[in-house]
């Protein structure tokens, strides 16, 4: 009883394809007003400096203004 058998794999390996990517949405109002604002508060500590730029979002003219949806009945 020499005979030498062949294991085979209990599990096959499965090539995995790399994950495709995805498609970068555009910057909102906000992140387009911070990354325009953000170097003339640059001499404030980070968190102080997110605290001045998110005042100044709100009080900024040109904010968006989010329209409402309509209930469907």
């Amino acid at each position: 009883m020499d005979n030498q058998l062949e294991e085979e794999p209990l599990v096959e390996q499965v090539k995995q394809e790399p994950p495709k990517p995805k498609a970068k949405r555009a910057p909102s109002a906000y992140n387009a007003f911070v990354k325009e604002h953000f170097s003339k508060v640059k001499d404030l500590p980070t968190k102080e400096r997110f605290k001045k730029l998110g005042e100044m979002w709100k009080n900024h003219k040109e904010q968006p203004v989010k329209k409402k949806r309509k209930k469907k009945e």
